[in-house]
């Protein structure tokens, strides 16, 4: 992704009214998220961005998850929706609802 594409889909997620990350699908590392999303993981933007998304599916939802994302980066879907616990930066899991498109 061209860093200038980066620094504009970061500023939109800002604006958007729920948690939003931006996962590579490629490095499956968290490049982006929004201050909702920050709070859901209760930590701060350096304790997220950087990080890989797998640290951040508790293992017994690590399988679905993987399933789900190869899906996407091999363009077999656009998209998709669930509900999943979340890892929190304390180690918490959080459960919410997940959209990726």
């Amino acid at each position: 992704m061209v860093a200038d594409d980066l620094q504009g889909i970061t500023a939109r997620i800002q604006e958007l009214p729920v948690a939003a990350a931006i996962t590579d699908l490629h490095s499956f590392e968290i490049v982006a998220v929004n201050a909702k999303a920050i709070a859901l993981f209760r930590g701060s933007a350096e304790d997220v961005v950087g990080t890989s998304v797998w640290n951040r599916h508790p293992p017994e939802q690590s399988k679905a998850a993987r399933t789900a994302f190869s899906a996407m980066a091999s363009k077999a879907v656009d998209g998709f929706q669930v509900q999943r616990d979340l890892v929190t930066s304390q180690g918490q899991k959080v459960t919410t609802e997940i959209w990726g498109s």
